[in-house]
């Protein structure tokens, strides 16, 4: 019975982060929706590469640090910035 508890403490403790995640990625979201104004204001690309490139690195060095693999960072990174760029692109959501 006492390994069930435990394991319902783990579950609620992921779910709490999870939710860290998902409120985090919103708060990106909105983020990149006044990018995407800013950039369309100034008739700017939506994608910049060197930016890009550079946040890749940052993840990736980070995520190691902190023990995740690079594989799965830069495959996060990737959807992440996928969206961002779509986001940004339909400009009539912004």
């Amino acid at each position: 019975m006492e390994e069930k508890n435990e394991l319902r403490e783990l579950r609620a403790e992921i779910d709490s982060v999870d939710e860290d995640v998902l409120n985090s990625l919103a708060k990106r979201t909105a983020l990149v929706k006044k990018i995407g104004r800013y950039k369309a204001t100034h008739n700017i690309e939506a994608v910049d590469e060197g930016r890009r490139d550079a946040i890749l690195k940052m993840w990736v060095e980070k995520g190691e640090a902190l023990g995740l693999s690079k594989e799965f960072v830069t495959d996060i990174n990737k959807l992440v910035h996928d969206y961002s760029v779509s986001v940004e692109k339909n400009r009539k959501d912004i």
